[in-house]
């Protein structure tokens, strides 16, 4: 897709598959399309434009995930262009995520290096604020 890190050719037939996918689950009453963007991993961030078109052809809940910080996700919420963001490393880091983005509160930095590494390590040891 466009702005996308994709392993396949970003050739027309290609993203009219994707459009064309698109369209149809906007049929299928979803509960919500996930967006994962490119920039999570060191991509760029999806074009506003390509967020317009999705928006425009598919009238559910989108849900994004990527790079975001509060400011991203709120400015995006708040322009229609997706209706709520998944923070998922961000969670797992900041076990107190919620209450931090409230309070501004700097947040815990996500060691990628323990993620699917089969202990408590980088999952069950990262700081609270204030410890419960």
């Amino acid at each position: 897709m466009p702005g996308s890190r994709s392993p396949f050719p970003q050739s027309p037939r290609y993203r009219a598959h994707h459009w064309f996918s698109i369209r149809e689950l906007a049929k299928r009453n979803l509960a919500y399309l996930h967006l994962s963007e490119p920039d999570w991993a060191g991509g760029k961030p999806l074009r506003d434009e390509f967020r317009q078109a999705i928006r425009a052809v598919y009238p559910g809940v989108i849900i994004a995930a990527g790079a975001y910080t509060a400011e991203k996700g709120e400015d995006l919420i708040g322009r229609g262009l997706i209706d709520a963001v998944a923070f998922g490393p961000c969670f797992i880091a900041n076990p107190d995520l919620v209450e931090r983005l409230r309070v501004q509160a700097p947040l815990n930095a996500h060691r990628a290096q323990f993620d699917y590494a089969n202990g408590a390590e980088g999952y069950t040891d990262y700081p609270f604020l204030k410890q419960p």
